[in-house]
């Protein structure tokens, strides 16, 4: 279920950013949230990508090797082309202004968190893109077994115990674990996206995220977070 569920669920996204290491950090966070990435480094390998594939949104970095990164907007305005997400350090008014101006859709400055870009892209998806199109995993809403886990709400509904209370921590730890279903997410990803800081091999944060997790899911109708020994953990729901 996992590539090709991911394929229709959420969208496919253009990062156009210069330093590599950080461009890689974001694809991977992002594809583990259920979108297909590709990459750019510079704005002709932006212009190159944009022209032979179709793209849901661009992340686009303003300081580039070959010029500004806003320079694509207007090309991408009089093409059709797809949203556009800021990512830069310049945090000052006039630059978050003039960007929105030329045509992106929203601004993120560096540094941020990748669960808040996360959001950031869907939040722009679910405003261009027409509503019959957006499935609910891509609006943050994950249904697994008798439980519905919904990213804007931030809530987790049981369909007859209620409302599951659940800490800041759990909750993005499940969210990332329901985006991926059945597929294994590390724990430098879930440390990342539940903590906000880097993980090292010492760190059991997340392991005892994950016992409280159990504790409140009960392994309802076969729900069980499954520990991947050296790697990580996954969701699985049993239909047995």
């Amino acid at each position: 279920m996992g590539s090709d569920w991911r394929k229709t669920s959420s969208g496919r996204l253009l990062i156009v950013e210069d330093q590599g290491s950080f461009a890689d950090t974001i694809s991977s966070f992002l594809a583990h949230d259920g979108f297909i990435v590709e990459q750019a480094r510079n704005l002709a390998q932006a212009r190159d990508h944009l022209t032979k594939s179709s793209f849901d949104l661009v992340i686009l970095d303003i300081t580039l090797p070959d010029g500004d990164g806003r320079r694509l907007l207007p090309w991408l305005q009089r093409t059709g082309g797809p949203a556009v997400v800021i990512i830069s350090g310049r945090a000052g008014e006039q630059d978050r202004v003039f960007s929105l101006e030329a045509g992106a859709d929203d601004y993120l400055v560096k540094p941020f968190s990748l669960r808040e870009l996360a959001a950031r892209v869907r939040g722009v998806l679910r405003r261009t893109r027409p509503r019959a199109q957006i499935p609910e995993e891509a609006a943050g809403v994950h249904s697994f077994g008798p439980f519905r886990l919904d990213e804007r709400q931030r809530s987790l509904i049981h369909r007859e115990r209620g409302e599951i209370p659940l800490t800041t921590a759990e909750f993005e730890v499940l969210a990332c674990l329901a985006a991926n279903p059945a597929e294994v997410v590390t724990r430098e990803i879930l440390t990342q996206q539940a903590l906000g800081r880097s993980w090292h091999p010492l760190d059991r944060s997340v392991d005892q995220i994950i016992v409280f997790l159990r504790r409140k899911l009960e392994e309802s109708e076969g729900v069980r977070i499954v520990t991947v020994r050296g790697r990580g953990y996954f969701l699985r729901t049993d239909t047995a």
